[in-house]
């Protein structure tokens, strides 16, 4: 494909598609031959012609703007160009924590290695800005060959598939029930996806279905949290990962 200009960007090939945005690989060209190489987040047209969600988008890419952590890659930019929101993103090197589970469970040091990274992350979102992830899947994990990580897609979850309740968003097998109600979510819902994804981590798989949000949203205070079996970890590392996973968000931990 030839290199589409986009306003000030320069998009060479297109690295991703979903249900809320096409991902660019692009650069950013200066004077002196100066050039940035940056990723290029495009909001599909049925999303930004729905009112709520470039509201949300467009308030929380605000905040976005002014992270800075080493766990969290950086947004340079919000904008609109020919009427497609974008963000520019920083690329980082290296595969999706989705794709590196693609080949198996993870030894347990090396998940709770990744998991601190993301809870440090989410730690410092939540308690510095008040901002909710609501998407904490391994998609949205980037690691690069040294093993750090960087959590992706800050308060910009794609809609869920759901039945009833409206349109709801984040991922079947990682929301949290209150989310999955399509009820106002916390930091704690943040919790319970992160004990999702090192649920998977760990077991192989997602701890409820990831194409039926119906197992999930019936969950109710008192109903049993996933277990993970003996043999996949140690137990204070099994028992984190449960309490993140309790159906009721008082239940699990005070804070990521």
């Amino acid at each position: 494909m030839d290199v589409q200009p986009f306003g000030k960007y320069l998009l060479d090939r297109e690295i991703a598609r979903g249900g809320m945005a096409r991902v660019w690989l692009a650069r950013l060209r200066g004077l002196g031959g100066f050039e940035k190489r940056l990723v290029v987040k495009q909001i599909l047209p049925h999303l930004a012609s729905d009112p709520r969600f470039v509201a949300m988008f467009v308030e929380e890419a605000k905040t976005l703007v002014q992270m800075s952590h080493p766990h969290i890659a950086p947004v340079f930019e919000l904008g609109v160009v020919d009427g497609i929101y974008f963000l520019a993103m920083e690329y980082v090197e290296g595969a999706t924590l989705a794709d590196v589970l693609e080949e198996g469970s993870l030894p347990p040091p090396l998940a709770a290695h990744i998991g601190v990274q993301i809870a440090d992350a989410l730690a410092y979102a939540h308690e510095r800005f008040a901002i909710v992830h609501r998407d904490v899947t391994p998609r949205n994990v980037m690691i690069d060959g040294a093993g750090h990580c960087r959590l992706l897609d800050f308060g910009i979850a794609a809609p869920a598939e759901g039945e009833g309740e409206g349109e709801l968003f984040g991922t079947p097998g990682y929301l949290s029930p209150e989310q999955a109600r399509g009820e106002n979510v916390g930091a704690s819902s943040d919790l319970f996806s992160l004990g999702a994804v090192l649920h998977h981590a760990l077991g192989g798989s997602a701890p409820h279905d990831t194409k039926d949000i119906t197992t999930v949203r019936e969950l109710r205070p008192g109903a049993p949290a996933p277990a993970l079996p003996e043999s996949v970890a140690p137990i204070e590392l099994r028992r984190v990962v449960s309490s993140a996973l309790d159906p009721d968000p008082k239940a699990r931990p005070e804070n990521a």
